[in-house]
């Protein structure tokens, strides 16, 4: 991490909130088995957010910021039943630091450690959750580092280097074949990559770029469980290689768009008894509308790959939605902000010859903040997640969750130019 002493001035953010909500799924059950019939468990909460922030300004365009947040929830479940607490403890880290007058450090990392019911989907780190555990708590780490070479007026090179890792802290056991419950507990995965973007200027509204990304996953929770006692069968091992040609194009300084398309080269799942090497298609597309206080994000893409390590790989679909920021810094309303996000991924995870699992996962959030004054705010979110995940031969009935709270935060910060409590994050970088 960069050090604070060569950073010129350091702006804080500290906020706290009491919240109350409703959690309409903490966790559900089949009530028979043999009959698709499932029992939702919905409870009370009492709720204390927490978080700092810390803005490290340097030279120039130089900007570290940190962010650390948690959150402790209490439940009061609706039926008598045995409810854990539960808890969530965010880092995130975004740097930019100039080496020359040509060259840029970027570096970013969010690290993560939850109970998902604790999780929000606007924190940004549990979409990528196993809807056959989702009464568990996980940790979760996302590092990357990039260098930014301008070659020359209109040429650019990225190289970056990074990777995700995820673990199972605790999770409710799993029942085998036999009937015998197994809770696992330790590491999960590893999914290192590297990644290498040359960009060409065309004209002073549009820029092509060519990209070549290397990941591989590694997964150690693989076991079992039609075996009596369960056998493990991991560790599992998968190459991906994508190759990607891209265009962007800035209709005005606020709007800019991207198209990408190419192929993706992939080792075969390791359960497939045809091992030969798959070439499928990719394609992505990326939409920015970005203004000095507020940015919004669009997505979608299609690639051969993985929503998770530990369910599988396969062709897979996806689309997200970000919205963050100050919709109108005008008057009053300059005082409300909003962090809002829709996200699925569907895919057909490839588990052995012929066979095959379909993974839907869907999940909205919304969380707004109103400033009363310099120190006393208001908030609300709403959180909806969906899940299907069909299996040949076994039942697996879809999850839902829709979670609303409401609170009261009070708030510090060194700033003095705006509401602390209407910022969320470093502003979107449009593509150049």
């Amino acid at each position: 991490m960069l050090a604070p002493t060569a950073l010129a001035t350091v702006d804080d953010v500290a906020r706290v909130a009491i919240v109350e909500g409703y959690n309409s799924n903490t966790y559900q059950a089949q009530d028979d088995p043999n009959l698709p019939v499932i029992e939702r468990h919905p409870s009370p909460f009492t709720g204390v957010d927490a978080d700092v922030e810390l803005r490290f300004l340097g030279r120039d365009t130089d900007l570290t910021t940190i962010n650390v947040e948690g959150r402790v929830d209490h439940y009061e479940p609706l039926q008598k039943e045995n409810q854990s607490d539960d808890g969530a403890v965010n880092l995130a880290l975004a740097s930019t630091m100039a080496l020359g007058p040509r060259t840029m450090l970027q570096l970013r990392n969010t690290t993560s450690a939850a109970s998902f019911n604790a999780a929000h989907v606007t924190d940004g780190t549990i979409f990528a959750f196993d809807p056959t555990l989702v009464r568990s708590s996980y940790w979760l780490e996302d590092l990357s580092a990039s260098i930014v070479q301008q070659l020359s007026r209109t040429w650019r090179l990225t190289q970056s280097v990074g990777g995700m890792a995820s673990g199972t802290i605790s999770s409710a056991p799993t029942q085998t074949a036999s009937g015998e419950l197994i809770e696992h507990r330790g590491l999960d995965y590893l999914m290192p990559y590297a990644e290498t973007d040359l960009l060409k200027e065309l004209s002073p509204r549009a820029s092509g770029d060519l990209t070549l990304l290397y990941q591989y996953a590694y997964q150690l929770y693989v076991y079992d469980f039609t075996q009596t006692p369960p056998r493990y069968i991991g560790p599992d091992k998968q190459a991906f290689l994508t190759g990607l040609a891209g265009y962007a194009y800035h209709f005005s300084p606020e709007i800019s768009a991207v198209a990408r398309a190419g192929g993706v080269l992939s080792s075969a799942p390791p359960r497939d008894i045809d091992q030969r090497p798959i070439l499928a298609p990719a394609a992505l597309g990326e939409f920015y509308w970005t203004r000095p206080f507020f940015s919004l994000v669009a997505t979608a893409g299609y690639a051969w790959g993985t929503v998770n390590p530990r369910l599988g790989e396969g062709p897979t679909a996806s689309g997200s939605v970000l919205a963050i920021g100050t919709p109108r810094p005008i008057g009053a309303w300059k005082n409300l902000a909003l962090v809002a996000t829709g996200q699925f991924e569907y895919s057909q995870l490839i588990t052995g010859v012929n066979e095959s699992t379909k993974l839907g996962l869907y999940a909205a959030g919304v969380q707004v903040r109103y400033g009363l004054n310099r120190w006393l705010g208001l908030l609300a979110g709403f959180d909806g997640r969906y899940a299907t995940f069909s299996t040949p031969g076994t039942y697996q009935p879809p999850f839902l969750q829709t979670v609303v709270f409401f609170g009261l935060s009070g708030y510090w910060s060194t700033d003095r130019a705006q509401f602390p409590l209407t910022t969320f994050a470093a502003p979107i970088t449009p593509p150049t």
